[in-house]
């Protein structure tokens, strides 16, 4: 399920602080570790000592017209560190390189102010994914052999495809509370090898506390995520894909930071309290993920 949809991957920002005009940049990471086996939801013996260590670092390049519309380029090079079941044995190797490139654009359908410090901002956002990620590994339905959880689509860099993103964001606060929610859905499209990945769909709400009050430089806040995220089964020459659908549920705190109208950074640790799959795979076990945005 590449990493719970890590394929799909793509970094927006968390809107604390009204978006300022002009040019602004970005990296951002995502970790992610798989060595828990399931098969059809039910945890198996990792008897192989199977693997996989994801990184997906995103170099995001973004221009505001104004305070409601603006675009971003988001440019991700992978690392996947893993161990692999072979017949009688297994073994290690890394896929690295340039994966799919993503081009959104962003408007603020809603952006108020109210009484008693409320602040609601609504933010919708579309885009296109291009095929400029290695998409080889698709041409291996099932890895190395039926034995193993770790499946060629795992490893990919890229889907071969141009995909659909579409999405939308709410952020609200009142005082020092607040609320945040996103939802995006990739539609997908069939790529190289003949491989259709599944539309999937990611869903996260949080619950958070300003940790300073407002009007400083310096502004900071802690927010419990829940993060699902969840696609179906893959299609190779119209056929499904064994290991290839997974929903999974993640819960964990995530700190915000802004300093002025010039920086904005995040740090949010992910732990499953959810995993169900379709044949054997293997499933996160953890998910780290951190960003930094400077505004020039």
């Amino acid at each position: 399920p590449a990493a719970a949809c890590d394929i799909c991957s793509v970094y927006t920002t968390v809107a604390m602080d009204q978006a300022s005009i002009g040019v602004w940049a970005g990296l951002a990471e995502q970790f992610s570790s798989l060595r828990t086996v399931r098969h059809d939801g039910e945890k198996v013996a990792n008897q192989s000592r199977e693997m996989l260590r994801s990184s997906i670092t995103q170099l995001i390049l973004g221009y505001n017209f104004d305070s409601r519309w603006g675009v971003q380029l988001n440019l991700p090079w992978i690392e996947r560190r893993f161990r692999q079941a072979t017949g009688g044995g297994s073994t290690t190797g890394r896929e690295r390189g340039l994966g799919d490139a993503a081009l959104l654009a962003r408007w603020v359908a809603l952006d108020g102010v109210g009484p008693g410090n409320t602040l609601v901002r609504a933010t919708l956002r579309a885009g296109v994914k291009l095929p400029t990620g290695d998409s080889d590994r698709l041409a291996e339905a099932h890895g190395h052999g039926q034995e193993s959880a770790l499946h060629g689509h795992d490893l990919a860099l890229g889907t071969g495809a141009i995909d659909f993103l579409a999405g939308g964001g709410l952020f609200a606060s009142k005082k020092r509370n607040f609320v945040s929610a996103s939802l995006d859905y990739t539609l997908r499209a069939e790529g190289d090898h003949d491989y259709r990945h599944a539309d999937d769909l990611t869903v996260a709400a949080g619950l958070g506390r300003f940790l300073s009050p407002g009007g400083g430089e310096h502004r900071a806040a802690l927010e419990l995520l829940g993060t699902v995220q969840t696609k179906g089964q893959d299609r190779r020459g119209g056929v499904k894909v064994a290991g290839s659908a997974l929903t999974a549920v993640y819960l964990g705190p995530r700190l915000l930071y802004s300093w002025r109208m010039s920086l904005a950074a995040e740090l949010a640790l992910e732990q499953p309290v959810l995993r169900n799959n379709s044949g054997t795979s293997l499933v996160p076990d953890h998910r780290l993920r951190a960003a930094v945005t400077w505004v020039f």
